[in-house]
C-alpha cells in the first residue's frame, strides 16, 4: 500500500471515528457547523494558510518540514517547544496537549478561523484540537513518513496542487 492510500484510510478512520468515538453528552464541544476535524484539515493543510505559501518548491510550496502543510504544522509545534509532537509522528502511545498549547502552535487567527467554520468558541475549539490533533497527525504520518502536499491533497480527494 503507497503512502497515499494509507492516508486516505486514516483521513476516512479520522473522519468517522471522530464522530464515532464522542461520547454523545460531550459532541456539542466537538460538533459545529462543520465537523471539527473537517474544520482543522481545511484550515490547517489548505494551500495558502498559515506558513503556506505560493512557491518554488518542486510540489508548488515552500515552507515547514519537506515543504509540506503537515511537516509545518509539526514545525509549529517544535518551534513552541512543544516536543509532545514527536510522539505523534512516531510509533506508541501519542502524548496529550493542552488547548492553550494548541493555541500556542497555530496561533490566534488559524483558531478563530477553526472556531467560525464549526460555530464554537475559540476555547472550545481548541480543547476539541488537543485532543484530536495528536490522533489527526499521527494517522497523517503513517510508518512516521511526513507526506507532502501532493500526497495529501490526493489522499483529501482534492485535484493536485499545480504550479
Amino acid at each position: 500500500m503507497d503512502l497515499v492510500d494509507q492516508l486516505k484510510r486514516g483521513l476516512s478512520e479520522l473522519s468517522s471515528g471522530f464522530s464515532a468515538n464522542v461520547k454523545p453528552a460531550g459532541r456539542s464541544e466537538v460538533m459545529g457547523k462543520s465537523s471539527l476535524v473537517d474544520a482543522a484539515m481545511g484550515t490547517l493543510f489548505s494551500p495558502n494558510v498559515g506558513n503556506m505559501t505560493v512557491g518554488s518548491s518542486e510540489n508548488g510550496f515552500s515552507g515547514g518540514v519537506a515543504g509540506s502543510a503537515v511537516g509545518s504544522l509539526i514545525s509549529d509545534f517544535r518551534s513552541h517547544s512543544i516536543m509532545q509532537v514527536d510522539s505523534w509522528v512516531n510509533e506508541g502511545e501519542n502524548e496529550p496537549i493542552t488547548a492553550e498549547e494548541v493555541e500556542k502552535a497555530i496561533g490566534a487567527d488559524q483558531l478563530a478561523a477553526i472556531a467560525a467554520r464549526t460555530g464554537l468558541s475559540s476555547h472550545a475549539a481548541a480543547a476539541g484540537l488537543a485532543r484530536m490533533l495528536p490522533d489527526i497527525i499521527h494517522k497523517l504520518t503513517p510508518g512516521g513518513q511526513i507526506p507532502d502536499d501532493q500526497m495529501l491533497y490526493r489522499a483529501m480527494g482534492h485535484a493536485p496542487i499545480t504550479k
